[in-house]
């Protein structure tokens, strides 16, 4: 009978348990469809006129071939992101569209974005 009381008990407790612990596991789901989103609805929260860009590079290149490209710029700092990504911040901001232009047919940079940078109000 106490075999019994018990077996119930320790089998409620363990459902209990496993209850508790997986609710708690729910995944975050980060879609760049979200940041995309985000962008377009809160236009303010992002910093006009960063010269901050992410460049990707093409395997087996090496950043100091890539960043001959922007020399016209000015490079005022650049911060490894791992991966082939760096962080590039120039003086003279010419815009992500000229920039994309100027690495067209690069045989170092595969791509370049702009640093997207959030602002806190």
């Amino acid at each position: 009978m106490f075999n019994k009381i018990f077996n119930c008990r320790l089998l409620y407790f363990i459902l209990f348990a496993g209850v508790v612990v997986f609710s708690g596991c729910k995944e975050a789901k980060n879609n760049s469809n979200d940041i995309e989103t985000q962008i377009l609805n809160n236009p303010d929260k992002i910093k006009k006129n960063s010269s901050e860009y992410i460049i990707v590079l093409k395997e087996g290149s090496k950043i100091t071939d890539a960043l001959n490209s922007l020399n016209a710029y000015d490079i005022r700092l650049i911060k490894d992101l791992k991966q082939d990504r760096y962080l590039v911040e120039l003086k003279k901001n010419p815009g992500i569209e000229r920039l994309k232009n100027d690495i067209i047919g690069s045989e170092y940079i595969k791509h370049i974005q702009p640093n997207f940078i959030y602002t806190t109000q």
